[in-house]
């Protein structure tokens, strides 16, 4: 049995933050339910709208077909509600007295026009557990602005340390939003200390979780510094203030790379050694960590010198064998070929009904007793709407009925807009 076994999660978020905590808790066993719209009302379903689409017939249920919505819904099952008619808020309300958690990621006062604030969801069920992941929290002077990772990482100061250096070199983005899978996490954990919680005290809670908050978390080092020193921090690339050579060298090939770190004197004579003793290891500009980090210019240089010359696999290989720190600079095809993720069994196959079988990522945690991964393909739009009213609510065919026909629920988009 999964660890999560038993545990029901009525899932209302929806891109990735929140699809990403989700995915987490199901491929280890939770029933998440995820609720969507077959309608421009109500939870958005942004990410079946975007992203990459397996090759295939366009016209064959596009909407279950994107990438970013089967790789981040693993493992979970799908509902279809219009959250925008009475009906269908009454059906959420009879989901949540049956459940443990609720969780979205709007912005703070989404749910409340819904009628579904945390103080309603608790007259509900007084023993649910409710968990906000609004952008910058329930309460404050910005509650109510809307943001992505992509400015997250703005208002969290995480590009202002993301750039090559130089007095002209500006902030730039990570290239992903990485704020969101940073708060994914931490959402994954406080839904696991509310259950524990729950379970020696028999209470409820709610979190919220400000997003910006929890990616500020990840610069800590930077606040502290200001707060301690009174420094700014500046960027410095792919640099260390305490190692060199630390950086990312380019390597034999087109776009080919290895990141290496010398972290200190006797790993520096290793590398030497590995690298062949060129004479230039022996300068006097190189001998210490400090004389490398006054000179990092002209040492960069000459180890990419090196790299260049070799495939960014077999560098990180050597080096790696004389107990350097390295590491080759995996593309996506590398990736699914790496032999180290394969004999863990990271990437599963999973064969989807709508967009064909496929390489997943798995789950990233590995537990001895009671291993996760993904428990099925994600669900296709409204799949389980009859197992969840039927089965969980106990409504009888003629309330499904009624429900399908008034388009409360629905798993056909295009029949909801033909009316």
């Amino acid at each position: 049995m999964l660890p999560l076994a038993g545990i029901r999660i009525v899932d209302l978020t929806m891109v990735w933050s929140g699809p990403y905590c989700t995915m987490q808790l199901a491929n280890f066993g939770a029933e998440v339910i995820k609720i969507e719209s077959a309608t421009s009302r109500g939870p958005a379903n942004v990410p079946r709208g975007s992203g990459i689409f397996p090759d295939g017939d366009p016209g064959q249920r596009p909407w279950n077909r994107a990438g970013l919505t089967n790789i981040l819904n693993s493992s979970k099952l799908s509902l279809t509600l219009d959250l925008t008619r009475p009906e269908g808020v009454d059906i959420f309300k009879r989901l949540v007295k049956v459940s443990d958690v609720v969780i979205d990621n709007f912005r703070a006062t989404v749910m409340e026009r819904f009628g579904l604030s945390h103080e309603t969801l608790r007259q509900v069920n007084p023993s649910i557990i409710v968990v906000a992941m609004s952008a910058n929290g329930m309460n404050g002077p910005e509650r109510d602005y809307a943001a992505f990772g992509a400015t997250l990482e703005q208002t969290t100061g995480m590009a202002w340390l993301t750039g090559y250096g130089g007095a002209n070199d500006p902030p730039y983005r990570g290239g992903v939003n990485y704020p969101d899978p940073v708060a994914g996490l931490h959402a994954a954990c406080a839904i696991l200390a509310a259950l524990r919680y729950r379970r020696r005290t028999g209470k409820g809670q709610f979190v919220d979780l400000s997003q910006r908050e929890s990616a500020t978390c990840i610069v800590g080092e930077s606040i502290l510094d200001f707060t301690l020193n009174g420094r700014i921090p500046e960027r410095r690339g792919n640099r260390h203030p305490s190692q060199a050579p630390h950086g990312c060298y380019r390597c034999k090939g087109d776009d080919m790379w290895v990141t290496i770190a010398v972290g200190n004197d006797d790993q520096w004579k290793r590398f030497a050694e590995a690298i062949g003793n060129p004479p230039w290891t022996t300068d006097q500009r190189f001998r210490t960590v400090l004389d490398r980090l006054r000179n990092q210019d002209d040492l960069d240089r000459l180890v990419e010198e090196w790299t260049s010359e070799r495939d960014h696999i077999e560098a990180m290989h050597l080096l790696q064998k004389a107990g350097i720190p390295a590491g080759a600079v995996h593309n996506n095809v590398e990736l699914l070929k790496d032999p180290h993720l394969a004999e863990r069994g990271f990437f599963q196959w999973v064969e989807h009904p709508d967009a064909g079988t496929h390489l997943y990522q798995g789950a990233s945690v590995k537990l001895s007793e009671t291993p996760g991964g993904i428990q099925s393909p994600a669900p296709c739009l409204g799949e389980h709407n009859d197992y969840v009213l039927r089965e969980v609510l106990n409504l009888s065919p003629e309330e499904i009925l009624e429900l399908h026909s008034k388009g409360v629920t629905n798993n056909d988009p295009r029949s909801v807009s033909a009316r």
